[in-house]
C-alpha cells in the first residue's frame, strides 16, 4: 500500500479534518510528523504533506500506513497532487503563494460571470478554495465565500445576505452542533468587519455553475441560535454602494421628556456604509446625559458643539429586529460605539461594564431607563 491508493476525495477529507482538529491533533491522531518538505497549498491554506497524505491513506483503505514506507519523492508527490487539482510545493514557495492578498475584484473578471464549477473559480482567482465555502484567514480576513443554499440557515436578500459560519453540519447542511469564531474560516469572515475590505461573493451549485456578483462588506458578525437551536456564526454582508442600510424613523422631542419610539422601526435607503445614528429619540438620550459617554465618561467637544452618538443596544434591522426606543440606546462616544458594537464592551444586567479586562459601572440617569432584555440580548450574540 502507498500514495497508489490515494484518492482526491480522500486528501480533501483529510485536509478538511486537518482544519477541524488543527495540526497538532491531527497529527497525533495519525501518528504523523510533519516533513517539513512539501506543503500542499488550497486557497489560503497550507498543508505539510506528510500528516495529510497519511491521513487520507487511512480514510481511502481504513487502515495506517507506514510513511517511511511509502515513496515520497517530491516529483511523485507534486504529479499526485497536481492530478487532483491540488498544489505542492516547497514550503517557502507556499507560504509565499498563502501570504499573497487577493482582496477586491479579479482583473478581467467581470459582475455576472459564470464559471462551470469550483475549479474554473480556483483558476481565475475568484474563489481560491476548491472544497471551503469561505477563503481567507483570520489575522487579514476573508477574500471570498460561496453562496450555494445548502445552509438552512442562510439568508439571501439580493442586496443584502445573513450568511452562516461553518461547521458543525452534516452532508445535507444540517446544523448538528455548535460553531464558534475559533475557526479559522469563520474568524477571516469577523475579521473584515474589522478590515472593511469586501469580500467577493459566489452564488452557484453544481448543477447551475456558478455566479460572480460582485463585492460585499461585512458589516455584522455575531453568535446566534440558528433553526436546530444550535448556536451558529452569523455575518451580514451588504454588498458595496447598494445602499442597504437599517435607518430610523424620527420623532420629536420635546424638551427633557423622552419620546416613545417606535416599536418597529422603518428603512430607508441612505448612500453610506455605516449609520451613526442621529435621530431625534437618540438625540433625547445624549441630552439626558448630556452628550458624555455612558462607559468611559468622555464629553467630545468641538468648539460649542458636543458630539456623542446613540447606540443601540439591540441593533435595528434584519435579523435582529431591535427597537428604536430610549430603553434600546446608550449614549456613547464614537470609540465606545464601534467597540459596544463589535462586542469588546459588554453589559451586565446589574450595569457592569467589561472592557479590555476592566470593569467600571455604567453611568445612569433616572429619567433613562435602560431595558436588561436587549442587554441580555446583546451579550448572547457577542459572548
Amino acid at each position: 500500500m502507498g500514495l497508489r491508493d490515494l484518492t482526491r476525495d480522500a486528501v480533501i477529507a483529510a485536509m478538511a479534518e486537518h482544519d477541524e482538529l488543527g495540526q497538532r491533533k491531527f497529527c497525533r491522531k495519525y501518528d504523523a510528523k510533519p516533513s517539513k518538505e512539501l506543503a500542499i497549498v488550497e486557497g489560503r491554506n497550507l498543508y505539510d504533506v506528510a500528516p495529510i497524505v497519511a491521513g487520507a491513506h487511512q480514510i481511502a483503505t481504513g487502515s495506517p500506513v507506514d510513511l517511511k514506507q511509502l515513496t515520497t519523492g517530491e516529483a511523485r508527490i507534486t504529479e499526485l497532487m497536481s492530478s487532483f487539482g491540488l498544489t505542492a510545493v516547497q514550503p517557502t514557495v507556499a507560504r509565499a503563494l498563502v501570504e499573497a492578498v487577493n482582496f477586491g475584484e479579479v482583473t478581467g473578471v467581470e459582475e455576472g460571470r459564470v464559471f462551470a464549477g469550483r475549479r474554473e473559480l480556483y483558476d481565475a482567482d475568484v474563489h481560491r478554495a476548491l472544497q471551503d465555502g469561505i477563503v481567507g484567514t483570520k489575522d487579514r480576513g476573508a477574500e471570498s465565500i460561496v453562496l450555494s443554499g445548502g445552509y438552512e440557515d442562510d439568508e439571501d436578500h439580493g442586496t443584502v445576505i445573513i450568511y452562516t459560519g461553518r461547521g458543525g453540519q452534516d452532508n445535507k447542511g444540517r446544523q448538528i452542533d455548535h460553531q464558534t469564531f475559533e475557526d479559522t474560516k469563520n474568524a477571516a469572515l469577523r475579521t473584515s468587519m474589522f478590515t472593511g475590505e469586501p469580500v467577493r461573493v459566489i452564488r452557484g451549485s453544481k448543477a447551475e455553475g456558478y455566479r460572480y456578483d460582485g463585492l460585499f462588506n461585512v458589516v455584522e458578525a455575531w453568535l446566534g441560535e440558528g433553526v436546530r437551536g444550535y448556536r451558529i456564526c452569523r455575518y451580514r454582508l451588504e454588498k458595496c454602494g447598494s445602499g442597504s442600510s437599517a435607518a430610523d424613523l424620527e420623532t420629536p422631542v420635546v424638551g427633557q421628556q423622552l419620546p416613545k419610539g417606535n416599536e418597529n422601526p422603518g428603512r430607508r435607503v441612505i448612500k453610506q456604509q455605516r449609520i451613526v445614528r442621529s435621530t431625534r429619540v437618540a438625540e433625547g438620550v445624549k441630552r439626558i446625559h448630556d452628550y458624555r459617554c455612558q462607559v468611559c465618561a468622555v464629553r467630545l467637544e468641538i468648539g460649542s458643539y458636543a458630539y456623542a452618538e446613540g447606540a443601540h443596544i439591540k441593533p435595528l434591522g434584519t435579523p435582529h429586529n431591535g427597537p428604536d426606543v430610549p430603553e434600546n440606546i446608550l449614549c456613547l462616544c464614537a470609540n465606545c460605539h464601534v467597540l459596544f458594537d463589535k462586542g469588546a464592551i459588554l453589559i451586565a444586567d446589574d450595569l457592569t461594564v467589561s472592557r479590555s479586562g476592566e470593569d467600571v459601572q455604567l453611568r445612569v440617569d433616572d429619567s433613562h431607563r435602560i431595558d436588561g432584555e436587549y442587554l441580555a440580548y446583546h451579550r448572547s450574540i457577542h459572548a
